[in-house]
């Protein structure tokens, strides 16, 4: 049998040890006895506190002798018991409410944002610890916003349990690590459908919360049943219109992302229905901005109407008109959209019609107060990471709690604020570690300091804009950067005794945008600037830490690079920024600055690319605009460090293109403009190039002998006066290239006149078609230095040709004659570039042709002298012209003629008419040649018509030249049509005339008029008849009345005239005969006007 001893326990009372006697044991193996082999012991426990629990049993012989023999592995067992509380977690209930309300919601437009709100209780007795809550949404929900999980009764652990759920998601979870018994809590899941769902449809939706570290009585750790679910159930209303009052942040009239929404704004919809029923409904925005007016009828064609009530706390912005079914529809006003069109009814939904708003601002910023002033200034560097915190209650009454941290500039702005309440709104500043509170200032609306690290102001104008809200510190271990400039002539990057120092340069302090290490160099802020004294140091003190860059200006302001940083912390190889020996120069010179750091030797060893200089006196040259090209996919902006491709030099003269990594590779030129009395070197021409960057040699050979960076044209810093050092205008650049210095780049001054006077002269004044001309061409350079690849450009005259082998160049005065060959390009001849030494003179022969094709007329051969490698004009433009004549035996017309007595004046010379001696005749051109004794003369070589369509020929006789009494009788001047080569004959008819005069008084004439009286114009036609009879010179004599006007007179001898010719030649019709010329002359008789 079985006994056991009891003693060393008690009920109730933990701990204790129970002793069984077990008398006899059968055995199992061959030598078993028959008796049992094992025997049972139950012992009852109960659990008191929560936790893990180990019941140990052991056996053993009572003799301990066989018990030595027995093998003790198997003789004890030990079993752990998990003792956990006993709870009842419950969802105790779940609905749907108006966001950011405990408002229930039967139903809710598709549009709105709503919440779930759910109940939990622990039900006890005891704490549910691991408690999970969790609330997976239906398809077509997702989270909205933050779920938040908030204790109404109850020590929970933690004090506020958190919940995940990231917006756009369709899970929550929150977990409770201990739950008190009878402890309740909210959980709030703001949500929105993602899509449209069927109008009236039911959505439901089930949360459950589960204890695992409890003993739930009721479901269990996870339970398919009981009251650890709960649901809730939603209709939604598609037919909708809606949209957002919100805070246009931007001012662009539209919602962009982050621009939050104006909660408890008021609107109201107004419009007939398709029926004629009168539709009127009112919304209000709930938090996140959003309003809807559901289930409306279909509206008349007037369309529906919403009016905004505008918030008080913001300042009126932009409204938008939205859609209906994916249509624009309605009319934005000032807190008001019209018209919009609604006629369907269900299953219509409109949304996005928006009323933006503008808030008001208040922004400031935290820096160092360097001087310990109050008052921010150059040098004072900004404090980032700062914590700022905006708390106050706006003018509707609910409370505000904003936080920010200032940027790396130091700014801060609490953006989209609405009207504070009279109290204002507080601004305070967390203390930065490692500084001493310095003050803080009021900015632009005013305010006041409440205490240290606060600001306090009222924002009492809708939209206001509050700026410079500063606070100041004072750092407890400022640091210091510290360098110098000097002019790096051995190019060993050490300061030595003898090498210049610079002074006067602008060293400035920048910094990337967000405190960042590094940038593009178009996009540092100057946070600092100081200048460099006479001895090239310089030095920021009242640094605070963070990542700057130094950046070195000359006095013109262009940004030099080329910097050595050295200090034996900051550039170590193990610093943060290392300069390794040999390496190549950088641009600028990043430094990390930490909390009292002493950083020295942030040096720049000045070694520009080379200077722009006076030729003849080899000193600076200002004012100079040196500019870099280079290859496809160059930009200045990018790949130069001062982010300019010109440069222009200052009073050193010095110029600098400091290329940046990611410069493409290729060929890069220099062009320089000349500032004003100054002109590109002609006396002093580019090395060809270009130059091998890579290995500082170009096409001419080695630029420097001494092989490493940097590649050295020059040997000397500044060029020397009458020694000029070569350079180049044109770089290959690549992997590997070396820094280019002392490429130092000439101007001539300019000189009054042109470098080179050119006159140009031909003996030949005429010449023929297939003349030889020669031509004379003198060059004489006007300046006392020497110009070389000096080119000449003669441009021939149309047809005329060059004679090979005729061109010729000797130095005057008598130097030997060289002949030269020229290039000919068209009717351009360029003869090779030369060499005109200091005020020498070279004349040029050469001799042309003129071709079979040439016209007559003046050819101008003109030349001008220009630099052969750039094209740039050195001289005046000389000229040489020439006359094509035509040829005497071929292209001329003789004119011959004759003046003869044309007695019966039928314009002809007939039979026995003579000539008439001692007549003049004149050509246009002024020739004048006379009759010979028969009345003949001859104009040899008259004129040269136009070869392909003849020329007319005008000849004038002169009538002065004829015996008294004789008057020409044919056209006078005459023209005659010549043609190249032809004899032309042009005679002219001259006979005495009788004169009949025909006098008229005033009385003749009826009235005031210009007819004659009946019985005077039937005398007109007697006289007619009677000059038929012999040709005879009508003279028409009229005397005026005395009270008559000139102008009757006039008009009087104007009108006679003209009708005695009309029927002169109506008498010459009606006898079918050709008449003479009647030549009428006027004549008015004065004589005896205005006597009685």
């Amino acid at each position: 049998g079985v006994s056991c001893d009891t003693s060393g326990v008690a009920p109730g009372v933990a701990g204790g040890n129970i002793v069984c006697t077990i008398a006899r044991l059968g055995g199992m193996g061959s030598g078993a006895t028959g008796e049992a082999s094992s025997a049972q012991v139950r012992i009852t426990l109960r659990g008191e506190q929560k936790g893990t629990y180990v019941n140990q049993a052991s056996v053993a012989f009572a003799s301990a002798a066989l018990n030595a023999l027995d093998p003790q592995a198997n003789n004890t067992a030990s079993e752990p018991t998990t003792v956990r509380l006993k709870a009842d977690v419950a969802v105790v209930a779940k609905r749907a409410v108006r966001s950011g309300t405990s408002t229930v919601l039967a139903t809710v437009p598709y549009t709105e944002v709503f919440d779930w709100l759910v109940d939990v209780r622990n039900n006890g007795p005891q704490a549910a610890e691991v408690t999970t809550f969790s609330d997976t949404l239906p398809n077509g929900l997702v989270i909205a916003a933050a779920p938040t999980f908030t204790v109404t009764s109850g020590s929970f652990d933690p004090a506020a349990p958190s919940c995940a759920g990231a917006v756009g998601t369709a899970s929550v979870s929150c977990a409770i690590a201990s739950m008190p018994a009878n402890g309740t809590a909210t959980v709030r899941v703001p949500v929105r459908f993602s899509g449209t769902p069927a109008d009236g449809s039911v959505w439901t939706n089930t949360a459950r919360i589960v204890t695992t570290g409890s003993g739930d009585t009721n479901g269990g750790s996870d339970p398919n049943a009981g009251n650890n679910f709960g649901s809730g159930s939603i209709t939604v209303q598609t037919p909708v219109l809606a949209g957002l009052v919100y805070v246009d942040t931007n001012g662009n009239g539209r919602h962009d992302s982050g621009e939050p929404g104006i909660p408890g704004v008021a609107l109201s919809l107004s419009g007939t229905a398709l029926d004629g029923t009168s539709v009127n409904r009112t919304a209000t925005t709930g938090s996140d901005g959003r309003y809807a007016f559901p289930g409306l009828p279909p509206a008349n064609p007037g369309g529906y109407t919403i009016t905004e009530t505008q918030p008080a706390t913001y300042a009126d912005g932009l409204d938008r008109s939205g859609q209906v079914n994916g249509n624009p529809t309605g009319t934005a006003g000032n807190d008001v959209i019209s018209g919009i069109a609604y006629t369907t009814g269900t299953g219509t939904n409109g949304d996005g019609f928006d009323f933006g708003e503008v808030g008001a601002s208040l922004a400031g910023s935290v820096y160092n107060d360097a001087n310990r002033n109050g008052t921010r200034e150059p040098g004072d560097l900004p404090l980032g990471g700062v914590t700022i915190t905006l708390t106050g209650t706006d003018l509707d009454g609910r409370p505000v709690s904003r936080t920010t941290q200032t940027a790396a500039d130091g700014s801060y702005r609490f953006a989209d604020l609405p009207l504070s309440n009279g109290t204002g709104y507080t601004l305070t500043q967390t203390q930065p570690a490692g500084y001493d509170n310095g003050g803080q200032t009021p900015g632009s609306l005013g305010g006041t300091s409440p205490s240290a690290n606060q600001l306090r102001v009222v924002l009492g104008t809708a939209g206001a804009q509050g700026t410079n809200y500063d606070f100041f510190e004072q750092t407890q271990a400022p640091a210091s950067l510290s360098g110098r400039i000097w002019r790096d002539a051995n190019h060993d990057r050490n300061l030595a005794g003898s090498e210049p120092r610079v002074g006067g340069w602008t060293v400035e302090l920048t910094a990337c945008p967000g405190g960042a290490a590094t940038c593009a160099p178009a996009d540092l802020r100057v946070m600092a600037t100081t200048t460099t004294d006479a001895s090239g140091a310089y030095r920021f003190d009242q640094l605070v830490p963070g990542d700057y860059q130094v950046r070195f200006r000359a006095p013109s302001g262009q940004i030099v690079g080329g910097v050595w940083p050295t200090d034996p912390v900051q550039n170590a190889s193990n610093g943060p920024h290392p300069t390794p020996a040999g390496g190549a120069t950088r641009a600028l010179i990043a430094v990390t600055v930490a909390s009292g750091a002493s950083i020295v030797n942030q040096d720049l060893p000045l070694d520009p690319s080379g200077v722009v200089y006076d030729s003849l006196t080899a000193q600076p040259v200002p004012g100079a605009v040196v500019a870099l090209s280079g290859p496809a996919g160059f930009d200045a902006t990018q790949h130069l460090l001062a982010g300019t491709a010109s440069v222009t030099t200052g009073a050193d003269g010095y110029y600098q293109f400091f290329l940046l990594p990611g410069a493409p590779a290729g060929d890069y030129a220099l062009t320089v403009t000349p500032p004003a009395g100054y002109v590109p070197s002609l006396t002093h021409l580019a090395t060809p190039g270009p130059l091998d960057m890579r290995t500082c040699a170009s096409p001419s050979g080695a630029a420097d002998p001494v092989a490493g960076d940097p590649c050295e044209v020059a040997r000397s810093a500044s060029p020397v006066a009458g020694n000029l050092p070569p350079y180049f205008l044109g770089f290959a650049f690549g992997a590997g290239a070396q820094n280019v210095v002392n490429n130092h780049l000439p101007l001539d001054p300019a000189a009054t006149g042109s470098a080179v006077v050119l006159t140009k002269v031909t003996p030949r004044l005429t010449v023929r078609k297939g003349d030889l001309v020669p031509y004379v061409i003198t060059a004489r350079n006007t300046r006392a230095v020497v110009l070389n690849d000096v080119a000449l450009v003669d441009t021939l005259p149309p047809g005329f040709k060059y004679i090979d082998g005729s061109l010729t160049v000797q130095a005057l005065p008598a130097g030997p004659v060289r002949n030269v060959t020229p290039r000919l390009e068209g009717r351009q001849l360029t003869v090779p570039g030369q060499a005109l030494a200091a005020n020498q003179s070279l004349r040029l022969s050469m001799v042309l042709g003129v071709g079979a094709g040439v016209g007559e007329g003046e050819f101008v051969n003109q030349v001008r002298a220009v630099q052969a490698g750039s094209g740039m004009l050195l001289s005046n433009v000389a000229s040489a012209t020439v006359r094509v004549v035509p040829d005497a035996l071929f292209d001329c017309t003789d004119l011959i003629g004759k003046v003869y007595d044309d007695r019966n004046a039928n314009g002809y010379q007939d039979e026995g008419e003579p000539g008439v001696p001692h007549v003049r005749l004149a050509t246009v051109n002024g020739l004048l040649v006379s009759t010979d004794a028969d009345g003949r003369y001859h104009i040899a070589c008259a004129a040269v018509p136009k070869e392909a369509t003849g020329s007319n020929f005008v000849l004038k006789l002169d009538e002065r030249t004829l015996p008294s009494g004789y008057r020409v009788t044919t056209s006078n001047p005459a023209s005659e049509r010549m043609t190249r080569g032809k004899l032309v004959k042009l005679n002219f008819g001259a006979t005495v005339h009788r004169v009949v005069r025909l006098a008229l008084k005033a009385e003749a004439f009826e009235g005031g008029g210009t007819r004659l009286k009946p019985e005077f114009d039937v005398q007109i036609d007697q006289a007619i008849r009677s000059l038929a009879g012999q040709p005879s010179v009508l003279r028409l004599a009229y005397r005026p009345a005395p009270a008559d006007d000139a102008k009757l007179a006039d008009a009087r001898l104007r009108t006679l005239k003209a009708e005695l010719l009309r029927r002169w030649q109506a008498l010459g019709t009606q006898r079918d005969a050709a008449l003479y010329r009647l030549d009428i002359e006027v004549e008015l008789d004065t004589t005896g006007q205005g006597k009685p």
